[in-house]
């Protein structure tokens, strides 16, 4: 069965301003072609949906029923669109973010501050490894990726958002506490 949107909406203006004319000047379309349409529409569904009235147009009891599925489907049609509005405005949705442990401690404050800003938004974070991070994001089961490091060899597009500076840790009596500017030497053999 092809029934069509617009021959619905056609079908709703006939019923409410119960005249072909006034119904194709509120759609904006010629009479002739809401008279096709209401026909076509009749054919498809093997029942007559108008009867004339006098001088105007009447809607049939199969008409009423076509006409309340109508406005069923349009009121669908509207919430549909609403909440796609909404997802767009960030005002409802989810958001799956995974994060190295190493960054578990930081991403706290910045979910905390989104949450403020879109209650609304639902969020699963997930913690894991470097590579268990990257196999979420590889099976498309995080939208979002905190991690030290990108592949290198990965299309993916990586933003650095904070700094994350490396600090050498010693206890007070050892030879290189209170120094600064230590430049880093990396050793495979160490002595």
């Amino acid at each position: 069965m092809k029934i069509d949107l617009r021959q619905l909406e056609m079908l709703e203006a006939v019923a409410r301003h119960q005249s072909l004319t006034l119904a194709a000047k509120a759609l904006h379309v010629t009479q002739p072609a809401i008279s096709i349409q209401l026909r076509k529409l009749e054919d498809e569904l093997g029942i007559a949906l108008t009867e004339r009235d006098g001088r105007g147009i009447r809607i049939t009891d199969a008409g009423e029923e076509v006409l309340r599925h109508a406005q069923r489907i349009g009121r669908t049609i509207e919430d549909l669109c609403e909440n796609i509005r909404q997802h767009r405005g960030l005002v409802q949705g989810h958001l799956r973010i995974a994060v190295v442990s190493t960054a578990n401690y930081l991403i706290t404050e910045n979910i905390a501050r989104f949450r403020k800003m879109y209650p609304g938004i639902k969020i699963n974070l997930q913690v894991a490894n470097r590579d268990g991070v990257l196999e979420l994001v590889d099976r498309n089961e995080s939208d979002l990726a905190v991690s030290g490091q990108p592949p290198d060899d990965s299309d993916l597009v990586a933003r650095r958002f904070r700094p994350n500076p490396l600090v050498v840790i010693a206890p007070p009596d050892h030879p290189l506490a209170g120094r600064t500017n230590l430049t880093p030497q990396v050793s495979l053999y160490p002595n």
